[in-house]
């Protein structure tokens, strides 16, 4: 959110202005008991958005398929005369950005909400209208925010649609929007603009084995969870290696999924080749997966083992983040195991090739 410097310029003699600044030291109640919204025809702001308190201007915090910020402002109405530029009136407000995607459809909407915590003076009776519009990759929808009488402690909401353009197979577009919401005080001779843009945001129809399109916060890095005690020497190996210094645990470098089917067969062929024997109901399993950049032939380097992996390596062992580990599991361990990459995290949370993603063993 941003005010324009020329709108805090002060104003002719004899004329009326106002100036639109985010708040330095937000009241009291406000840093202890931010204004929640009541919105009208628009969605409910998530919790976590809530609970999360006034943010620095720009600043989101996200989801997968959703981004939320509130700011604080202060606007200030001034009048010349004689020379003299006075202050005539105040409004501290909060405006809450909202926009949200979705795993299956081309539509991404975002929404935007004013408060006004106080106001005072010449400050009663502002109004406030909004624009909106798509950045690239998009054809604009619906838009509503028509002019609205600010009220201290009731909520002027808006929300704006749009559509993606990426919807051909394959097609990836980075996209995004803008709300313009111009305020004007009854008495100012003219009106202040703060401009809302948007989180970044991703549509796509290049999930491969779906023909949907979605759209995402390409910011925030999916992870998968698997349970331990549940997938047994999978989750053992996968554990291990990361603690061996590979990539993919939560909190450290990721993973990046690869889609293209001959550099897959190509990381499985060098990590798991035939000549490494498979003791009865067992198969091969590598980390980094042969889904992900990461894997034995694009991410480069040698071999390592556990001990109970059953695997006779030849040379020495590969240490820290680069290079693959092999271990012997149950195969029909190992088969679900990748199965659920699949359909538990590629698939819903959009994962296309180069995304990247985390993978938790608790």
């Amino acid at each position: 959110m941003k005010a324009p410097t020329a709108a805090c310029l002060p104003p002719s003699e004899g004329e009326s202005a106002v100036c639109i600044t985010p708040t330095k030291n937000p009241p009291t109640h406000l840093k202890k008991n931010p204004q929640v919204p009541t919105l009208m025809t628009v969605q409910p702001v998530p919790e976590w958005c809530r609970q999360a308190g006034v943010m620095a201007p720009n600043q989101y915090m996200a989801s997968r398929f959703e981004a939320c910020g509130n700011w604080e402002y202060t606007l200030r109405v001034t009048q010349t005369q004689n020379g003299v530029t006075t202050v005539t009136g105040v409004m501290e407000f909060t405006v809450t950005g909202f926009h949200y995607g979705s795993q299956n459809l081309p539509t991404v909407a975002h929404q935007v909400t004013i408060i006004p915590s106080s106001m005072t003076g010449t400050a009663v009776g502002t109004t406030a209208v909004g624009t909106a519009s798509c950045s690239t990759n998009c054809t604009n929808g619906t838009t509503s925010f028509g002019t609205q009488v600010l009220q201290t402690g009731q909520a002027a909401s808006g929300e704006f649609f749009y559509n993606t353009t990426a919807t051909a197979a394959g097609s990836v577009g980075a996209t995004g929007s803008t709300w313009n919401l111009t305020l004007k005080a009854p008495t100012s001779s003219a009106a202040s603009t703060l401009t809302s843009v948007s989180a970044a945001v991703r549509c796509d129809t290049a999930v491969p084995g779906i023909s949907s399109t979605g759209c995402v916060v390409p910011g925030i890095t999916p992870y998968i969870n698997y349970d331990g005690a549940t997938w047994g020497g999978f989750g053992a190996h996968v554990k291990a290696a990361q603690l061996s210094g590979l990539p993919g645990a939560l909190g450290g470098l990721p993973l990046h999924r690869l889609t293209d089917t001959a550099l897959r067969d190509a990381n499985r062929a060098k990590a798991c080749p035939t000549s490494l024997p498979r003791p009865a109901g067992y198969s091969c399993d590598e980390y980094p997966f042969a889904s992900t950049i990461e894997g034995a032939y694009t991410g480069g380097g040698t071999a390592r083992t556990l001990p109970w992996c059953q695997v006779a390596l030849q040379g020495t062992p590969s240490t820290g983040p680069t290079g693959y580990s092999v271990c012997m599991i149950d195969a029909n361990t190992n088969s679900a195991a990748g199965s659920v990459l699949n359909s538990a995290l590629f698939v819903p949370k959009r994962v296309i090739n180069g995304d990247a993603f985390n993978v938790h063993i608790s």
